[in-house]
């Protein structure tokens, strides 16, 4: 990656001033206005913590978008609009979680009407595959699992604002090599939004992100991936973009993995994520946002390697899925067995089914 210019850094700088200051007054009115998460079973807070990370992020990142730049960023922010409004009312009277689902599809159908869309993949044996109608699920499912897994994630102090701005940052770079500068732009102000926020937001805590924000942070990190290295024919594969993210998307899938071997819904919460796992095994907060920072500039090195490496490099995140996977295994959060209970229940699924249609 080339020198960054210096118009790029200005507004970066100006969203970061712009979160730190704004953060302490959000983190006073939240208080004031009930925006608060109260301890239960679950939570790691002991007291009730005002929850408004969300308004900071959203309000730093399009007030430095609006006053340093003439970029187009009617998607985000009908998308984001909806998204915080949705999360914002879990956050204060609580939603189900069809309620949550139907919210984020509501924004990301916006985006997708006004936006960018996934239109073509990377073929690893040259050229590239065109999607077609599909285009539209390939683009929808990327934003909610997007969305989702930094919303799983974001459960302990500082974890998750810290993960999307080491990610962040590795999509600034594709986009900056793939020459999409006014992306690239907006990529360095969300970056700067955000690490405004997190001296409030790692541990010690003083204000979380809430719902709101973690929906935002994840909104707004699937449509930058999407407007920075995964539209157009010069495009990454998902894998790559989904490589930065590891450790969320990691920490989802053996939720899920497990719920379903409980039968229980998948998305019903539990203290069995990656940071309860490390809690566990003795670790105290701070190492394990620090550990989860590391594995994520690592995870986030690897896919600007596979990137440099063009076709070359399409092996890389098969290998990291593995890696990451038997790590998994090792600190608890799934077991090598569940895997294949998962598998073994899938063959007989479609054993059953194929026997009711005579095959």
């Amino acid at each position: 990656m080339g020198r960054v210019p210096i118009d790029l850094l200005v507004p970066f700088i100006f969203s970061c001033l712009f979160a730190l200051i704004l953060t302490p007054i959000v983190r006073v009115l939240a208080l004031k206005t009930g925006l608060v998460d109260l301890p239960n079973a679950r939570r790691l807070n002991k007291i009730p913590m005002p929850s408004g990370g969300g308004i900071v992020v959203f309000l730093a990142f399009f007030a430095t978008v609006f006053l340093f730049t003439e970029i187009e960023v009617l998607p985000f922010l009908l998308g984001g609009v909806v998204i915080v409004f949705v999360g914002l009312l879990d956050d204060y009277r609580g939603l189900s979680p069809l309620q949550k689902f139907i919210g984020q599809l509501v924004a990301v159908s916006l985006y997708i009407a006004f936006g960018s869309r996934i239109e073509f993949m990377p073929n690893p044996f040259g050229g590239i595959i065109e999607l077609g109608v599909f285009s539209v699920l390939v683009t929808g499912f990327w934003f909610i699992s997007v969305i989702n897994v930094i919303n799983f994630i974001d459960g302990l102090d500082g974890l998750a604002s810290g993960i999307v701005i080491i990610a962040s940052v590795a999509l600034f770079s594709i986009a900056f090599d793939f020459g999409r500068i006014e992306v690239a732009t907006l990529i360095l102000i969300f970056v700067g939004s955000v690490a405004g926020f997190i001296p409030y937001n790692f541990n010690p805590a003083k204000i979380y992100l809430g719902d709101a924000g973690a929906m935002f942070l994840g909104f707004m990190l699937a449509g930058l991936a999407v407007e920075g290295v995964l539209k157009g024919t010069n495009t990454v594969g998902i894998g790559i973009a989904a490589l930065v993210i590891a450790v969320p998307i990691t920490d989802a899938f053996c939720a899920i993995v497990r719920r379903v071997i409980r039968n229980v819904p998948f998305y019903q919460a539990d203290k069995h994520h990656f940071h309860h796992r490390l809690l566990e095994l003795g670790f105290n907060q701070r190492q394990v946002a620090l550990c989860a920072y590391m594995i994520t500039f690592v995870s986030a090195a690897m896919a600007l390697q596979s990137v440099q490496l063009n076709s070359k490099g399409f092996w890389i995140p098969w290998v990291m899925a593995i890696i990451f996977l038997y790590g998994a295994t090792k600190v608890g959060l799934i077991k090598p067995t569940q895997v294949g209970e998962i598998m073994n229940e899938s063959y007989k699924t479609s054993v059953k089914l194929g026997e009711k249609r005579g095959y």
